[in-house]
């Protein structure tokens, strides 16, 4: 009997049925991730406009940062799959522990520079209201300082789709989801033993979501193999070790794919950055209206 995460073929079969099959989970994950940023927004609406504006500021970065995170996930995604169609695994396997090197670093690097310039970073966008400017502030320190969750997550959805099992990744996005929509309003509000964090416990909450649906996925590369006859190197991410160095080749490879996309994914964001820029000479506001606006907007992508 064939483990619920072997790698489907998906060069044989009748294509409308694999590609649904495929697609269909990676759509729900979409939309599972966009609904971590409402249901935040959703509760910190409660606190009122300069919290949903500080936020919507400080969020902007960890959007900005997804380039970087884009650029792993695509490059890693387009040659582990190509060379699974191959029969390639070992290539396959030297591809994926070049991605996953790629976004450990990004990650640790973009979260330390946003620790370290979170004031100037903030600046950008003009907020004339204090109080809002140190919600942007600790929001941004704590959801991009770690940002690596989100990153490795975001890669490993696309390594673990390029071999044909998007349920996983919809399966993680999901508990994610459960820990995001219990723990912020314990944490916003402070339900029950929580003390009220208000922004802090809806940085805290998304973070825990990220780390929770992180974990799920690396739980489904470690766990031993649940029947005897199951493959136990079914996953091309099992039994890889992060810590050898691959050819400079894998990298280019990753980076000659992924650097258009991140920088597409990045261009947008800057332009909403410019917008949100212009409109915060209105006042806090204006920045929460546009920012909830962006964020129903978000759904349909």
């Amino acid at each position: 009997m064939r483990g619920k995460t072997q790698q489907r073929d998906l060069t044989s079969g009748p294509i409308f049925g694999v590609v649904s099959g495929l697609a269909l989970p990676i759509m729900a994950s979409s939309f599972l991730s966009t609904a971590y940023n409402i249901t935040d927004m959703a509760w910190i609406g409660t606190l009122g406009a300069d919290a949903v504006a500080g936020v919507g500021v400080g969020g902007m970065y960890s959007w900005l940062s997804q380039g970087l995170s884009a650029l792993t996930r695509m490059g890693g995604q387009v040659y582990v799959a190509q060379c699974l169609g191959r029969g390639q695994r070992k290539e396959a396997g030297q591809y994926a522990r070049a991605a996953l090197q790629m976004v450990l670093a990004f990650g640790l690097l973009f979260g330390l520079i946003c620790v370290i310039f979170a004031n100037p970073l903030v600046g950008f966008f003009g907020l004339q209201d204090g109080v809002t400017v140190g919600y942007a502030r600790v929001y941004m320190k704590i959801t991009c300082g770690l940002i690596l969750f989100s990153y490795v997550n975001y890669t490993l959805t696309g390594l673990f789709t390029a071999q044909g099992d998007s349920r996983t990744p919809l399966k993680a996005n999901g508990i994610g989801l459960v820990v995001n929509m219990v723990f912020d309003p314990v944490l916003i509000q402070g339900i029950g033993p929580f003390p009220r964090m208000e922004v802090v416990g809806a940085a805290v909450a998304t973070v825990g979501a990220q780390a929770a649906a992180m974990l799920v996925m690396v739980w489904e590369i470690l766990r031993p193999a649940r029947r005897e006859n199951e493959p136990k190197n079914e996953n091309v991410l099992r039994g890889l070790s992060l810590w050898e160095r691959c050819s400079p080749k894998y990298y280019r490879d990753v980076l000659r794919i992924g650097v258009p996309t991140a920088l597409q994914t990045s261009v947008y964001c800057l332009i909403s950055m410019v917008l949100t820029r212009m409109v915060a000479v209105f006042g806090s506001g204006a920045v929460a209206t546009q920012r909830v606006g962006g964020q129903i907007e978000s759904i349909c992508w």
